[in-house]
């Protein structure tokens, strides 16, 4: 076996079979049935490999009962002895007695009784030990078992539906001229296909585990493959500014027997995990050779690395690294794994080496199988250009600032999604997108930008340490900040309006909510530096800490006093123990509103989150929760402030 004779290597285990066989030693023979499958794997021939693997599974089976058995046999046989020098003891108990006169027969047989119950008690327990054992393997088995047909039963539910989005999809598609309309529908087609491939992942996941994948090799141009493959990330690397190299040190007219859709998989998951880990500025590479009789696949980057304590652990089914930064970018821990059980099936390996912060290469070896002619393969993946228009937006007046259109800085590192936010808010406004907060940080050091929209889960430097360091920057902290993302948990959110963001958006998201948002935003910072503008007092850095400290306690006092109706701007500066007047001066300088207007605000910013909690069953309850007395006036109020009305919250719309 060591020297790869599988050949040579059957015929002596066979014989090994037949020697054990006939001298009955089961243990060499149970290692004989192993070795042999891994030869007859090795080998090529797969049919008898798993033969006898299942002679082998029979054979442990077997032994275990036989072991079972025997330790049954050996607790009777302890019993018996034990009851036999009990009975022995007994009688020399009954004969001292006897000679002794010292007890009757009475405690005599009392004794007896308990000593035997005691033993009986003893052998039972041990009885239901095994058999609690038993049970405890067999439900481990069904509730493996469950969980491969639950995966198997949620993957095909999932992809009906998913069927009868795309295939009218393509059918519109097809009859669609207007350009818009085409844009959006081919956003709907490329997006429900991400989808589709998230299904087919935990569908591969349950076939992997019940054992029902099998290998479909076809003849196929290895360099066309790969450099399709490769390419097809050329977009985000352009986007992300990290620099690709494709280096292929075959024939190019080499054709080989693979399975193009396992291939396919594991060279996504490998170049996509590069793209995702790496600095902007970076480099990622696919280099293609052949090293002895195996094909040699070494997809490398200058990223950040993997940490020593989770490289052990990366093909692992559902690992989550525990470090934050890891935990901040997300991924659901099973990418990786099919693709070291696809490498399986390919009779191949991918292997691994890191150093922290700075580099990262996976290397994924499979056997060398030559075809003598190519099939075409066709791909069924558009790589449309997104974009996107959406109907009946809300209309107002256009903010300006000193005369010219905002400017706004969209930070997202998801391609698809800055060319949809590009497009909705290039309508209005003047913007820069960039795919990280390094990135933005860097352009906010070279430019002016009047609003920031930033998601959360992004490489290099995420959401949550970008609005930290904004807010540390004097000249950027009153920058109205969005938070665009699609992390919804309550401690994200907390999290946010903790480090000073003016709204908090998940995705899924309203288009035209985030445009009123925007606009009101933008708005309210017209205002504020309009009111900076011609206020003649200039606070110092102590005074500036004594007006934030003031409006930190405005909203608190609000808060704990949001139920009421009557509690006016009057009740809040005397709680603050300020002039209406100087509360006026504050609260404008700061938040671009009036005293009523925060109130209000703090109001409405309630009321939309105990709609999307579905804390109350209805809007006339939020209405009441939050101090408005009039349900027309909030419902008014509420769709001025958040373009929809309070209904459509509760709706789901």
């Amino acid at each position: 076996m060591a020297k790869n004779d599988y050949i040579n290597a059957i015929k002596y285990l066979e014989k090994a079979i037949k020697l054990n066989k006939g001298n009955g030693i089961y243990t060499h023979l149970l290692d004989n049935y192993i070795v042999l499958a891994y030869a007859y794997r090795n080998a090529g021939d797969f049919k008898n490999a798993v033969y006898y693997y299942d002679k082998h599974h029979d054979l442990s089976d077997s032994l275990d009962q036989q072991d079972s058995r025997r330790q049954i046999i050996e607790m009777v046989t302890k019993y018996q002895v034990k009851e036999k020098e009990t009975q022995l003891k007994l009688q020399k108990i009954q004969l001292d007695l006897k000679n002794t006169k010292l007890l009757n027969q009475k405690y005599l047989n009392i004794a007896i009784a308990i000593i035997a119950g005691l033993l009986l008690f003893t052998a039972i327990l041990i009885f239901f030990n095994l058999q609690r054992r038993k049970q405890i393997n067999n439900k481990m088995k069904s509730l493996d078992e469950a969980k491969n047909r639950f995966f198997a039963n949620i993957s095909h539910e999932l992809r009906s539906p998913l069927t009868l989005i795309l295939a009218p999809l393509e059918s519109i598609i097809e009859r669609t001229k207007n350009k818009i309309d085409l844009a959006e529908l081919q956003l709907m087609k490329s997006n429900s296909r991400k989808m589709l491939n998230l299904v087919n992942e935990i569908l591969n996941l349950s076939k992997l585990e019940s054992g029902k994948i099998s290998l479909d090799e076809i003849p196929v141009n290895l360099y066309s493959l790969c450099q399709r493959i490769f390419f097809s990330f050329q977009s985000l690397a352009k986007f992300r500014l990290i620099k690709t190299d494709f280096v292929y040190e075959l024939d190019k007219n080499l054709t080989v027997l693979l399975d193009i859709e396992k291939f396919e998989k594991i060279l996504n998951n490998l170049i996509s995990n590069a793209m995702k880990y790496s600095f902007s500025g970076g480099n990622v590479s696919l280099r293609v050779l052949q090293v002895q009789n195996s094909l040699l696949f070494e997809v490398k980057d200058t990223g950040k690395g993997i940490h020593p304590d989770d490289l052990p652990k990366i093909f692992d089914r559902y690992y989550q690294a525990g470090h934050s930064e890891a935990q901040i970018l997300g991924g659901a821990g099973i990418g990786l794994a099919i693709a070291q059980e696809f490498a399986k099936i390919l009779n191949g390996t991918i292997e691994v080496e890191s150093v922290p912060g700075k580099c990262s290469c996976f290397t994924f070896t499979i056997p060398l199988k030559p075809a003598s002619k190519s099939i075409p393969y066709l791909s069924d993946i558009s790589n449309k250009a997104i974009s996107a228009k959406t109907d009946k937006l809300p209309k107002f007046k256009p903010v300006l600032i000193d005369g010219k259109k905002p400017r706004i800085l969209i930070v997202e590192d998801e391609i698809q999604m800055s060319h949809y936010l590009q497009k909705i808010i290039g309508e209005k406004y003047d913007f820069k997108a960039v795919p990280d907060g390094k990135e933005a940080l860097k352009l906010l050091e070279k430019e002016h930008f009047d609003l920031i929209t930033s998601d959360v889960m992004m490489p290099n430097m995420n959401g949550f340490e970008f609005k930290e360091i904004v807010q540390k920057n004097r000249n950027w902290k009153r920058i109205p900040f969005i938070m665009l993302t699609a992390r919804s948990l309550e401690e994200d959110k907390l999290k946010g309006f903790q480090l000073g963001v003016d709204d908090y958006i998940t995705k899924p998201f309203s288009i035209k909510e985030l445009l009123v948002r925007i606009h009101n935003l933008l708005t309210n910072k017209s205002r504020r530096d309009i009111w900076n503008k011609e206020d003649i007092y200039k606070s110092d850095e102590k005074t500036v800490s004594i007006e934030e400290d003031l409006l930190h306690r405005a909203k608190k006092t609000v808060i704990e006093n949001i139920d009421l109706p009557e509690f006016s701007v009057s009740d809040l500066a005397g709680q603050l123990n300020y002039s209406k007047r100087q509360l006026e001066r504050i609260i404008k300088k700061y938040t671009g509103l009036t005293p009523n207007a925060f109130i209000r605000e703090i109001r409405l910013q309630k009321a939309l989150s105990l709609l999307k909690s579905k804390k109350y069953l209805t809007v006339l309850e939020v209405c009441y929760e939050v101090g408005i007395s009039s349900p027309a006036y909030f419902s008014r109020k509420f769709k001025e402030r958040f373009g929809i009305t309070p209904r459509d919250v509760n709706a789901n719309k």
